[in-house]
């Protein structure tokens, strides 16, 4: 009996935490945007996932039409968090998303 209430509450532990994965997390990036989509389209699906877009761009380090979307991962108990971020340039011309930048998944905490 202790050991079926020690499982369940490993479950209940581990059940919803992010555990940072960088290929799931680049694959979930390329399926929500890509380059040559409208810009606003691609803000629009990133918001959609909890995203936050501005233009403070780190690693295209501000370029003029640069959009920079993070978004905030915990785990269960707040441990640690992580950052997810995106990035990519809005052209000039067309309004349509350049040169895409998928960062790595960054985090700190405990």
């Amino acid at each position: 009996m202790k050991q079926i209430f020690l499982l369940i509450c490993a479950v209940l532990t581990f059940d919803g935490c992010y555990t940072p994965n960088q290929t799931a997390f680049e694959s979930f990036a390329h399926k929500q945007v890509a380059e040559g989509m409208a810009t606003p389209d691609a803000i629009r699906h990133l918001q959609s996932e909890e995203f936050t877009c501005n233009d403070e761009a780190i690693f295209l380090q501000n370029t003029s039409n640069s959009v920079a979307c993070v978004r905030h991962k915990d785990n269960l108990f707040s441990l640690y968090t992580c950052l997810e971020r995106i990035e990519f340039i809005s052209g000039f011309s067309e309004n349509r998303v350049e040169k895409l930048t998928i960062g790595e998944v960054a985090c700190s905490g405990l």
